[in-house]
């Protein structure tokens, strides 16, 4: 039996970010004001249904997130986690990315759900060191930069029928169904980001896939809780460091 999308939420789980791990015990705290942003809204037409509870649910998971974060970092040392999933990737900039969930594409009767991805420009592979140490991706990423610009193409894949799923991310859209487009490209210019300002900006920074323009809307369960889910993480974090949001 299939899950429905909602036992799948352990997949927002998952933050993105640039520090290592620090564990420790966060100074004692009351929690961050809970459900602090509306709840988003869905937009029927095309293809969002707001599921039962599903307001409550995202409180309940922030809830258990704060709580894991206050027990396991101390104050001044919150950091963003990064994981990574997988062995076979010998640098971050060499393969392909999918945005997984959905997004709105343009505003009005126009409007229509799509799904991104960013893939290098070229093709060339890079084979993974012999002894991958913690922290090789970054490793290779700040080698690969710090000898030349990188470059990516970005990708759309509109939806092209009512049967891809917009609120279920487990479903996946065929691309034999609904091709991806290229739209852009993107250069990332040669530099060295690897220093001790650099990496404090980064732990100071707020991810959210609503920080965005209202032509490119996130849908779906799973971006709906994300919006409650992303801002308390990024509140709790800032109060432990003594920071700004």
């Amino acid at each position: 039996m299939r899950c429905s999308p909602l036992v799948n939420l352990v997949l927002l789980l998952v933050v993105a970010g640039c520090g290592k791990h620090i564990r420790g015990n966060a100074a004692p705290t009351t929690s961050v004001e809970s459900n602090v942003l509306p709840y988003p809204g869905v937009d029927l037409s095309l293809g969002e249904n707001l599921f039962p509870d599903e307001k409550s649910l995202s409180v309940q998971i922030a809830d258990a997130i704060e709580g894991s974060i206050r027990d396991k970092y101390r104050a001044g040392n919150a950091r963003r986690d990064a994981h990574t999933v997988s062995s076979k990737i010998s640098n971050p900039l060499n393969t392909r990315y999918w945005s997984m969930v959905p997004y709105q594409l343009g505003t009005g009767p126009d409007r229509r759900a799509i799904k991104f991805s960013a893939r290098n420009c070229s093709s060339a592979a890079e084979p993974m060191p012999n002894n991958p140490g913690h922290n090789y991706l970054r490793d290779a990423l700040r080698t690969t930069l710090e000898q030349d610009d990188a470059c990516m193409e970005f990708l759309v894949q509109p939806r092209t029928s009512d049967s891809m799923n917009v609120e279920d991310s487990m479903i996946e859209w065929k691309e034999a169904q609904a091709p991806f487009y290229k739209v852009a490209t993107i250069l990332i210019p040669r530099q060295h980001f690897d220093t001790a300002a650099q990496n404090q900006f980064c732990e100071n920074l707020t991810f959210s896939p609503w920080h965005a323009l209202p032509e490119h809307r996130p849908l779906g369960v799973v971006n709906r809780l994300r919006k409650v889910i992303y801002d308390r993480i990024s509140r709790v974090r800032h109060e432990i460091n003594s920071t700004e949001a």
